[in-house]
């Protein structure tokens, strides 16, 4: 784990990620990052890993079974990927 590191918000808004956290995360140039201000003030940063396409790609094979819980199939889908991009 990275020690606590200081950044400045730039006037248009922009902030630079240090490289040594950038390469611990497994960051590249362009990735798309989800932010969350949370409860406390704090904010947190998460990557977004994959597209909408991905997400949703997951319903590619759904069952044409009338009893198929389309719903529950949407909640697992979003844990799931809520799982791959969390950051401890």
């Amino acid at each position: 784990m990275l020690p606590p590191l200081k950044v400045t918000l730039s006037s248009k808004g922009q902030l630079v990620l240090p490289k040594a956290l950038r390469t611990a995360a497994g960051l590249r140039a362009g990735c798309r990052m989800v932010l969350f201000l949370e409860a406390d003030g704090s904010i947190r940063a998460v990557p977004q890993r994959g597209s909408v396409e991905d997400f949703f790609s997951v319903l590619k094979d759904v069952p044409a079974d009338p009893g198929f819980d389309i719903e529950e199939a949407i909640g697992k889908a979003v844990l799931e990927l809520d799982n791959e991009t969390r950051i401890p």
